[in-house]
């Protein structure tokens, strides 16, 4: 029993650390477009320039120089969260 209840945490875990790691790159990935254009099934941004739009809808009361810093911003750390989840559901290891 306890070897399935071992067997049974580290592939959990193996999927979790897949799942977010996916679904980071999804959303950046959709963000630059590379799911399709705006408009497509699936698709919530389809390029930069309307998650941009809708970033300055969230922050009505920042100037309009700063929302692409702003986008750039929450966009930046998703991107570098994806390698070390999907590293780290390697067999054996983590990625440091």
């Amino acid at each position: 029993m306890k070897a399935i209840a071992l067997c049974l945490s580290r592939y959990t875990m193996l999927y979790v650390r897949l799942a977010l790691g996916i679904t980071f790159l999804a959303s950046v990935t959709d963000r630059f477009g590379l799911w399709g254009p705006p408009g497509t099934s699936n698709v919530g941004w389809g390029n930069f320039d309307n998650f941009l739009a809708y970033a300055a809808t969230l922050n009505p009361y920042l100037p309009t120089a700063w929302i692409p810093t702003v986008g750039w911003g929450v966009s930046w750390p998703r991107w570098c969260a994806v390698w070390p989840c999907l590293l780290a559901s390697r067999p054996g290891g983590s990625p440091w």
